[in-house]
């Protein structure tokens, strides 16, 4: 039978452990939220066009192939607009803050973040695809 002070050692050196597992992840996010302002307003701007860039294929296909009218045709970029400035705002209040204040740091950052590199990859992909289909011809 393991004495009382053992036990406490034994949650001690998990507490530790889960501290440690989590820590890298928070030192992430507040180096994200410690970054120059400048920088994370460029962030978010990037992202938010890069949302707008990788929806834009896919509203316009949907838009014309259910619903096309030509009355509506200002219709699909104004979606895929609207889609980019929420993500600029939604971004604007996880990593930038507002003026005079630094924004807490939340693991929903890492989401924001991961969104936004996706999104950049999306486009890299179809640049790449349609740079060599151009070049196939």
């Amino acid at each position: 039978m393991m004495g009382r002070k053992r036990v406490k050692q034994l949650r001690a050196a998990a507490q530790a452990t889960e501290n440690a597992s989590g820590s890298r992840i928070d030192q992430v996010v507040e180096q994200i939220v410690e970054a120059p302002r400048l920088l994370r307003i460029a962030i978010t701007l990037v992202f938010a066009f890069a949302l707008t860039l990788a929806l834009t294929p896919l509203v316009d296909r949907l838009y014309s192939e259910n619903f096309f009218s030509t009355d509506t045709l200002w219709l699909p970029a104004s979606v895929s607009t609207g889609l980019g400035v929420v993500m600029y705002v939604v971004g604007w209040r996880l990593i930038v803050g507002y003026a005079g204040t630094t924004p807490r740091p939340h693991r929903v950052i890492l989401v924001y973040m991961g969104v936004g590199l996706a999104c950049l990859l999306v486009n890299i992909t179809l640049v790449t695809v349609g740079f060599f289909d151009a070049l196939n011809g």
